[in-house]
């Protein structure tokens, strides 16, 4: 179960509630088949995107492998998700996959590449410019470097390439992406005794 608020600097922007269920399948200590579904609704505040209130429903296929029984892990994943919003031209049906490989260079370093691709077709005709159904074809790939600092926080950069094949021109794009981060775990567990 997960719940999220959002708020800008003087108002709400959206309120979400999810929840979901996992059935895992361990054929062998280093393979692992699963499935996944998650519900969820997304409320947003009209004031500042009218019509975006929207019921969610994904469903998950995957397959993780570890070939040599260490970090290097590898998974292949299907999906499928259907959002309902109050205005059909934001509610779609979206399938996709998603693929990773995360390799140990040392033991503070890891390489991490991964692949999106999904195609997105919505309901409704996009705006009265634009009097056409919406439809998405993306392709994101990326890759990225982690670096432990401790056992709870690391560093990471990754670059990559983001593609999102658009019949409305004012959302197709493409390009290099990149970026950079600090990830901290386990700021907010309790002691253990």
């Amino acid at each position: 179960m997960h719940a999220s608020y959002t708020r800008d600097r003087y108002q709400s922007v959206f309120t979400r509630g999810r929840i979901g269920a996992a059935l895992r399948f361990r054929h062998r200590p280093e393979n692992v088949s699963w499935g996944r579904v998650r519900i969820g609704y997304r409320e947003q505040n009209d004031a500042t995107f009218e019509g975006f209130d929207q019921s969610e429903f994904r469903t998950e296929i995957g397959h993780d492998w570890r070939p040599f029984k260490d970090r290097t892990f590898l998974n292949a994943t299907l999906f499928g998700e259907r959002r309902d919003a109050d205005a059909d031209r934001f509610s779609y049906t979206e399938y996709g996959v998603r693929f990773l490989v995360r390799r140990p260079v040392s033991d503070a370093v890891e390489l991490s590449s991964r692949l999106l691709a999904y195609d997105r077709s919505y309901d409704d005709e996009f705006s009265s410019t634009f009097p056409i159904r919406r439809q998405d074809r993306r392709i994101r790939a990326t890759l990225q470097a982690d670096h432990a600092l401790t056992d709870t926080a690391s560093v990471f950069a990754y670059g990559g390439w983001d593609n999102n094949a658009s019949n409305i021109s004012a959302r197709a794009y493409e390009g290099l992406i990149f970026g950079f981060g600090v990830r901290v775990s386990g700021v907010f567990d309790s002691p253990q005794n």
